[in-house]
């Protein structure tokens, strides 16, 4: 029976240096030639997403949802409306936050956050072209809701948690806490409401029609949540959080231990 497995890229396919083992792509590669298809189900923008991805897999989920696609062809989109974006432009601002838009092709910032971001990533080692992956061809505006192709944002430096902005604005957004830094760091990615990635493997499925229950999918960080409770079998890696290692129902090996390949032949799939 023919699988689908969906596969979160940081800390999933590729570890902190974004470098992908060999024995998981020997493991990749050996899922498609036993017929299985593989598609990638990442908060990243499609800009973020490296080519070579693109190129050997069967589908992308990207934006946390908000943007899907099977074999090249876009099959699914959506866009922040603009009421909304102000919305979430001034919580971010009451909260003295860092706010950043991402578009298909670019970010979309204040020049204020621009900066901030660019100094913490610096001060964290990131290389100059890892700082260009991450802000991309970045658009400055103060009123990023004059930007109508924004599809999600991550947000820094908040001094309100993910809780208090679900209260203030859960009826319009989502808000997870960030797959990096600590749970009290001031950071999270935010998504319209019901926009996540289980919504987007949906899309992908019933365009393929496939069933749910074909479906495995790989994670390890809290926007990987509604994923792991959607697929049929759903592993959370060695180096997952907790809470997501307790609703999956499998635990692999940490991705420095060749977890997707040891976890792959234990279900028989390679």
């Amino acid at each position: 029976m023919t699988k689908v497995i969906f596969f979160d890229i940081d800390g999933t396919l590729v570890d902190k240096s974004a470098v992908i083992s060999n024995s998981t792509k020997n493991a990749l590669q050996k899922l498609k030639e036993n017929g299985h298809r593989i598609v990638v189900c990442s908060g990243r923008a499609n800009y973020q997403i490296p080519k070579w991805l693109e190129e050997h897999f069967d589908g992308i989920v990207s934006a946390t949802g908000a943007c899907v696609r099977s074999r090249g062809e876009k099959i699914y989109e959506h866009f922040v409306p603009a009421g909304d974006a102000k919305l979430v432009r001034e919580a971010l601002l009451r909260a003295h936050g860092i706010l950043v838009g991402q578009t298909d092709h670019e970010a979309v910032l204040s020049r204020e956050s621009y900066d901030y971001m660019y100094e913490h990533l610096r001060k964290q080692g990131r290389s100059e072209e890892r700082i260009q992956l991450m802000l991309g061809n970045a658009v400055i505006t103060e009123t990023m809701e004059d930007c109508d192709t924004v599809r999600k944002y991550f947000y820094h430096r908040s001094d309100r948690t993910v809780e208090e902005f679900t209260k203030e604005l859960g009826e319009v957004f989502d808000f997870a806490p960030a797959s990096f830094g600590t749970a009290d760091a001031g950071c999270g990615e935010i998504t319209c409401r019901g926009i996540n990635k289980s919504f987007g493997m949906l899309k992908y499925i019933l365009h393929e029609d496939i069933s749910a229950t074909d479906t495995i999918a790989f994670g390890d960080g809290p926007n990987d949540t509604d994923m792991i409770d959607f697929a049929g079998i759903g592993i959370a890696m060695g180096n997952a959080t907790r809470d997501l290692k307790v609703r999956a129902d499998m635990v692999t090996k940490d991705i420095g231990e060749d977890g997707i390949a040891y976890a792959l032949k234990k279900l028989g799939l390679i």
